[in-house]
């Protein structure tokens, strides 16, 4: 023999669509004025198991669809317009419950309208349809621990043939992810750490450096830097510059009659890169004294 309970919250009707291992239900219960709302059962002490109305997201009517044991919910839930969205609700096990829209957990830009959840597991995974591209389809939602953001990425950088740099990210994040360089767009191999160095400087290495984090879902992170290569050499007695930089990028090169602290820098020229390498002869210098030139990577 087995003991039946539940029914309404207030009026005669409902249906319970999942038990969990605890013996909590999930499912749908008719309310005073006839709607339906989404509810679950919970544990409440001697006074034996209590229901708990998880609303919806602004509309009349929802129905929770599944729950694992730690207590979290999911299911469909109308919004104010009578739109069926997919919602989470992971604090019913406490008796208060704030129902949360499964849209407002994934990109905004994914194409994605998540309509109905109809599974949870233990870990947090959850399954349902939604409308993509005008069609019907099944999602999987994987959730991670927290947010993953972007910290710091690598910053652009002028340096002289020969030089060794070594650029980083770093990313906000409590879960492993993985990394790839890029030089220009190409994979650059054996690149896979948050950090890569650059070591011997030519102009072949200028270019824009770009790197991408993933993690088990997909790419969570991207930052990109330009590194220019400018040098000096002189030519039919006078000095040549050549520059290596991303296409597009703009420069000014100044002029000055020492080096260090002191230094009193005067700007020269401004130009865009049109190639990926450009030669600037000065010409007219003040005065007949030795000059050091310098290349400053503007916005």
């Amino acid at each position: 023999m087995m003991r039946m309970g539940m029914g309404g919250m207030g009026a005669s009707g409902g249906q319970a669509w999942f038990v969990n291992e605890l013996g909590n239900t999930a499912g749908q219960a008719q309310m005073p004025g006839g709607d339906y709302h989404a509810y679950m059962t919970r544990s409440s002490g001697m006074m034996g198991r209590m229901t708990v109305d998880l609303g919806t997201l602004g509309g009349t009517n929802s129905v929770a669809y599944s729950l694992n044991n730690a207590g979290t919910v999911v299911g469909m839930a109308q919004m104010a317009d009578g739109t069926p969205h997919a919602f989470m609700a992971t604090s019913g096990m406490g008796g208060t419950v704030t129902m949360t829209d499964l849209n407002n957990l994934v990109p905004s830009n994914s194409g994605w309208v998540l309509m109905e959840a109809r599974g949870i597991n233990a870990s947090g995974r959850i399954i349902g349809w939604g409308i993509h591209g005008g069609r019907t389809n099944a999602f999987l939602l994987t959730p991670v621990s927290a947010p993953v953001m972007l910290a710091s990425g690598p910053a652009p950088q002028v340096v002289g043939a020969g030089a060794s740099i070594t650029m980083g990210m770093q990313m906000s994040a409590s879960e492993p992810l993985t990394y790839q360089w890029l030089q220009n767009g190409t994979p650059i191999p054996g690149a896979t750490g948050p950090t890569y160095t650059l070591s011997g400087m030519s102009l072949a290495r200028a270019g824009l450096y770009t790197v991408v984090a993933r993690n088990a879902v997909g790419t969570v992170g991207m930052s990109s830097a330009a590194v220019s290569m400018f040098g000096m050499a002189m030519t039919n007695g006078g000095p040549r510059l050549t520059l290596a930089a991303p296409t597009g990028s703009h420069f000014q090169i100044d002029y000055a009659d020492t080096l260090g602290s002191g230094a009193n820098w005067q700007p020269m020229t401004n130009f865009t890169m049109t190639g990926a390498m450009s030669q600037i002869a000065p010409t007219s210098a003040p005065g007949s004294r030795a000059h050091f030139y310098r290349a400053v990577m503007l916005p």
